[in-house]
């Protein structure tokens, strides 16, 4: 089957539904599915960071692609360092590239110098507790994904973006998603938002109560006291739920397509001027 993209939405949760949708489009096929994307419109680097995974999530469901792109496509992995070398052919498969340079996490040791280089990498400055604390909770992050996702990989990334304005680091894994986890631990809870914003509850964490194998939430508190300090965002996307935290505030909504497994994304605003700490 051949699928040929060439539009994209500048809205990261539309963006989203149309990633969700060529995971579908995969998970469909019968024979090899040839993805070709021909987009001259700017790309967002959220749906950027998703499209290298389609290698790995055709792999890990045991299926077949190749993925082939324009030249603006190709320079633009290229220069987000998602391939090694600068190409111009653009009937080249790049899906074995991509598969190669993907930052697969699966031990607590990836964990480790992963987020070692977000910590050095990250463009602002943090007392030592806030900086111990903050690389903690990301370390959680990954580690959580690892443990609680049912997933066989989870991918990380991390990249500037905006001239070196903003610095974001990713967390994604091809599982069962948060708010299904959720749907299957709660019997009061069907419905994929009611069960996300039961999973935000502030003062959970994600480890699973021993006693009742019911997974808690997302103990995201002091990552988003860091984003609504530093001006930065947050965004998570699992199942059929999106949900963006801006300029202080929570926006949890539907998407109309189901994407696999639950991914996370924070954007840190690079700061010179302010050293950040704990209160």
């Amino acid at each position: 089957m051949i699928t040929n993209f060439d539009a994209v939405s500048g809205t990261t949760s539309i963006s989203l539904e149309q990633f969700a949708s060529l995971q579908k489009g995969i998970l469909d096929s019968n024979g090899k599915y040839e993805i070709s994307f021909d987009i001259e419109q700017r790309i967002g680097l959220t749906f950027l960071f998703c499209l290298t995974t389609l290698p790995l999530y055709a792999e890990c469901n045991n299926k077949k692609i190749s993925i082939t792109c324009n030249s603006k496509i190709l320079d633009l992995l290229y220069k987000s360092d998602y391939i090694d070398d600068r190409i111009t052919d653009t009937d080249l498969d790049i899906a074995p590239l991509l598969n190669k340079k993907n930052i697969r996490i699966s031990s607590q040791n990836d964990v480790f110098q992963l987020v070692s280089k977000i910590t050095k990498e990250a463009p602002v400055e943090m007392s030592d507790e806030l900086f111990s604390l903050f690389a903690s909770k990301i370390g959680e992050m990954y580690n959580n994904a690892i443990e609680h996702s049912e997933s066989q990989y989870i991918v990380g990334a991390k990249y500037f973006k905006n001239q070196k304005n903003i610095y974001c680091f990713s967390c994604y894994d091809f599982g069962v998603g948060i708010a299904q986890k959720v749907i299957n631990a709660v019997p009061e809870i069907n419905d994929s938002k009611a069960a996300f914003e039961w999973a935000m509850k502030a003062g959970n964490s994600t480890k699973v109560n021993a006693s009742s194998n019911i997974p808690r939430g997302l103990g995201l508190g002091l990552l988003k006291d860091f984003a609504k300090a530093n001006n930065g965002s947050i965004r998570m996307c699992c199942n059929d739920v999106y949900y963006e935290f801006k300029n202080g505030k929570d926006n949890i909504v539907k998407i109309n397509s189901c994407l696999a497994g639950t991914l996370f994304e924070m954007d840190i605003i690079a700061d010179n001027n302010h050293k950040y700490i704990i209160r």
